[in-house]
């Protein structure tokens, strides 16, 4: 009878394929990462702690970067979302625990959109994606900022004529001609920019005007 002895070290020898395949591995650069240029990641940046307060995290479990570079991080355990700029440095923190709009229980999972709105994924037992953003400006907005322009008669009636009817194209659910009635619109902006419409008049409207542009490029 062979007794064993805990005392007695066994020497466990992996598989020659289980071998070949982590040296694969390595070489190919899948179990320790290397940059571009060959040399081992070094770590950038880094910040927060364990707790509750601004720039702090309890359980982080995501992180979307916008096209500006902000972080939105996904703080789970304190059931909220906080943002950081590209310096890492606190921006703005939103959310409690609940399951009213706004509220989180545990987000898990966070994404950033071409408006720059932000897609929060919730656990249990919310199981929801909700959407932050800035609505964008609407046809009665712009129909607004055209009269605060104090623009000759004419051309505000003009102006105002390509919104009504890129207006009354979207009520009917015509996406595409309301499209282009909204680029009619920005190519009399700009032909009347530092002419009939101040230079920074005119960039103010084109901006408002590319705003629902891009929201119906998303619906399209």
């Amino acid at each position: 009878m062979q007794v064993s002895n805990p005392n007695v070290r066994r020497h466990l020898r992996w598989p020659p394929s289980l071998s070949l395949l982590f040296a694969l591995l390595v070489l190919a650069g899948l179990l320790f990462p290397r940059g571009a240029s060959g040399a081992s990641l070094e770590v950038l940046a880094a910040w927060g702690s364990l707790g509750a307060g601004p720039g702090q995290f309890n359980s982080p479990s995501a992180v979307a970067v916008d096209v500006d570079g902000n972080a939105y991080v996904a703080d789970s355990f304190n059931h909220r979302l906080q943002s950081f700029d590209s310096a890492g440095a606190f921006v703005a923190k939103w959310g409690t625990l609940g399951s009213a709009a706004g509220q989180f229980r545990f987000p898990v999972g966070v994404s950033t959109g071409p408006l720059g709105e932000v897609y929060v994924a919730e656990g249990s037992p919310n199981h929801r994606i909700q959407v932050f953003g800035d609505p964008p400006p609407t046809i009665p907005d712009l129909i607004e900022s055209v009269d605060g322009l104090a623009l000759p008669h004419g051309i505000e009636n003009s102006l105002k004529a390509k919104l009504r009817a890129a207006a009354a194209s979207f009520e009917r659910g015509q996406l595409v001609p309301t499209a282009h009635q909204l680029n009619a619109l920005l190519a009399e902006i700009a032909a009347l920019s530092g002419k009939k419409i101040e230079d920074d008049d005119a960039g103010n409207l084109t901006a408002e005007v590319e705003a629902p542009l891009r929201a119906l490029a998303c619906l399209s």
